[in-house]
Formats: C-alpha cells, sequence, structure tokens
C-alpha cells in the first residue's frame, strides 16, 4: 500500500508543479493588469496577496486528492 501511495504522491506532485508553471505567468499578468487599472501604486502588493491566497487553495487541494 506504501508504494501505490508514493506513486500517486509523485505523480500528482508532478502534474500540479507542471499545471502551475504553465498556468502562474498568465494569470499574473492578468491579475496584474487589473490591479494596475484600479490602483497603479499597489498592483504588485495585490498581486503578490492575490497568489498567496492562490497558493493555499493549491495546497489544499493538493493535500485533499492524495487522500482520495
Amino acid at each position: 500500500m506504501d508504494g501505490v501511495i508514493s506513486d500517486k504522491s509523485a505523480g500528482l506532485y508532478g502534474s500540479f508543479y507542471s499545471i502551475g508553471m504553465i498556468i502562474s505567468p498568465i494569470m499574473g499578468s492578468l491579475i496584474y493588469e487589473h490591479f494596475e487599472g484600479v490602483d497603479e501604486t499597489n498592483a504588485f502588493n495585490k498581486t503578490c496577496d492575490v497568489f498567496a491566497l492562490l497558493t493555499i487553495v493549491y495546497t489544499v487541494l493538493y493535500l485533499s486528492l492524495i487522500h482520495i
């Protein structure tokens, strides 16, 4: 059973890492452009806040899928 769990978690880690590498630059530029139109001085800070929240959601999703 340990081998199955290890294989599953390794596969999920690789897929989540790859998806994150593809999606994050696209989402980052879109979020930054949105906040730049609203408030130029704090656009970068607000973009970092959004990414921190998205990272927490992404981590919870990853950890919940390991236990399925």
